[in-house]
């Protein structure tokens, strides 16, 4: 008889015969070939390293060395490992229920199985994005001081609030932001979380577009044309139903964001070492200086990933610290690279160049292949974005279920939001700094301060100091609002 596969043998119609399979059919399998559970395995052969992996655990089985006792990454490939950081949350956050990315059904909250390592790197991924880029621009309105001082400040309130929620979470043992407002406030406190959240998604979205718009004007592109030329590429990647697909694009995104980070912040230092600091600095530029809230509060642009990630560690306790580290971190990151691309070109040329991008030497191939690739990554950025907001919307007008059969009225509708926010984006970007402000106070700052006290106020009384504490945070985003508001 021939011998038999050392891989599961496939029918002419492509489908893998298993074990149970073979033995059903009366073939023999080689005694040196490990059995290959229904559900997979040739799928985890064709993944990266699949059949390294698979060597591997041959010989450990063929050694008797327990499953248990190898190495996690025989197990698992790199792309498993970072999906639930890419995959995490985006539903969960929004919608205060878990939906399946392909289905659009209701399914019960898996147990975390990511480190606390990893989840450090996701709460840095989620902060570190486009919004340091206006930075250099936001110290100009506010002065290097006060900004400093801001910037900082806004991470230690932000902590506070953050662990104010996570109180509330475990006090109900929820994991979302929508379950919270739920049972803190009732329906219209779960509605008013969704539409700021909602209202966030797409804020950055347009903020992205016009991001992209304003890199391509130093190109010689005129600003609307700009917006306009994206939406080819925009409209399809903003169909993608499942974020599995954004797998590869933003990892991808994020190498070429750091990439683009490290040449800017170096052409800074270099610059600051040569030419010194800028005679034209303020400490405190007062007529503007409220603008720099909505900036830095954008900044921080990651605020309703938060919760997911946490639900999404193996060990959840350690959330507050670990989330207390990486913001102050974080923190400390943003003020030294805006202080690096502030000083050396001073106040009016800062507000000139609104994306920190724009600082770096022109005319030279280098630099038009840094902006090209960061703006790309950016791009790449907007579908993971958008998908949240669409969802939430398609659930509001066709609640939760299979909704393949409604993929044309779904599509309308994500083409309108898409166009919403290029409109947006055309509109405002002339005057940049306006909407990213507006966006930063009025979309950011309630999810990051407001809600969160008021929730932590509303379901937890653990006395006069504790309410102070929300009191002040309350106080903290309304006035910050308030005072944004003034400087419009």
């Amino acid at each position: 008889s021939p011998l038999p596969p050392l891989l599961p043998v496939a029918s002419e119609e492509g489908q893998f015969f298993t074990d149970e399979d073979c033995e059903e059919a009366g073939v023999s399998r080689s005694a040196s070939q490990p059995a290959m559970t229904k559900g997979g395995g040739a799928a985890n052969l064709l993944a990266p390293q699949g059949f390294r992996r698979h060597f591997l655990n041959t010989k450990a089985d063929q050694k008797g060395i327990p499953p248990e006792r190898r190495p996690g990454a025989w197990q698992t490939s790199f792309m498993d490992t970072i999906r639930p950081l890419v995959l995490s949350g985006y539903y969960d956050s929004i919608l205060g229920m878990t939906i399946d990315p392909e289905t659009g059904m209701v399914r019960t909250l898996e147990a975390g199985s990511v480190s606390t390592a990893a989840a450090g790197i996701t709460l840095v991924k989620s902060f570190v994005g486009t919004g340091i880029m206006f930075l250099q621009d936001g110290f100009a309105q506010g002065g290097w001081l006060f900004s400093s001082v801001t910037m900082l400040a806004i991470a230690v309130v932000q902590g506070l609030a953050i662990a104010r929620l996570v109180s509330c979470c475990k006090r109900l043992g929820m994991h979302s932001y929508g379950e919270v407002a739920r049972d803190a406030v009732g329906k219209r406190g779960e509605f008013a979380v969704q539409l700021s959240l909602l209202l966030n998604v797409f804020g950055v979205c347009t903020t992205y577009i016009a991001f992209i718009a304003e890199v391509a004007t130093s190109m010689g592109l005129r600003f609307r044309y700009a917006v306009l030329l994206q939406l080819p590429l925009l409209l399809p990647m903003c169909m993608i139903r499942t974020l599995d697909n954004m797998v590869f694009p933003n990892l991808a995104a994020n190498v070429l964001i750091l990439f683009g980070l490290a040449v800017v912040f170096g052409y800074g230092v270099e610059d600051l070492v040569s030419q010194g600091v800028s005679e034209d600095i303020t400490a405190f530029n007062v007529p503007t200086s409220g603008l720099f809230i909505g900036f830095a509060a954008f900044a921080f642009e990651g605020a309703p990933m938060q919760l997911p990630i946490r639900a999404a560690m193996k060990q959840t306790d350690h959330f507050v610290p670990l989330y207390f580290v990486v913001i102050a971190g974080v923190a400390l990151f943003y003020t030294v690279f805006a202080l690096f691309m502030y000083l050396p070109y001073g106040k009016t040329q800062s507000e000139a160049q609104t994306v920190a991008l724009l600082s770096m030497p022109a005319g030279s191939y280098f630099t038009d292949a840094v902006q090209l690739t960061y703006t790309f990554a950016v791009m790449l950025s907007i579908p993971l974005n958008f998908l949240p907001g669409a969802r939430i919307l398609e659930l509001w007008i066709f609640g939760a279920g299979d909704h393949s059969k409604r993929v044309c009225a779904t599509n309308s509708i994500r083409i309108v939001c898409v166009l919403l926010c290029a409109l947006l984006a055309a509109k405002g970007g002339e005057n940049f700094d306006t909407m990213l402000a507006f966006i930063g106070a009025f979309c950011t700052l309630p999810i990051q301060l407001i809600y969160p006290a008021l929730f932590h106020m509303k379901l937890i009384d653990n006395g006069l100091t504790s309410f102070l504490i929300d009191l002040f945070l309350v106080s903290v985003g309304v006035l910050t609002m308030f005072l944004t508001l003034l400087y419009l």
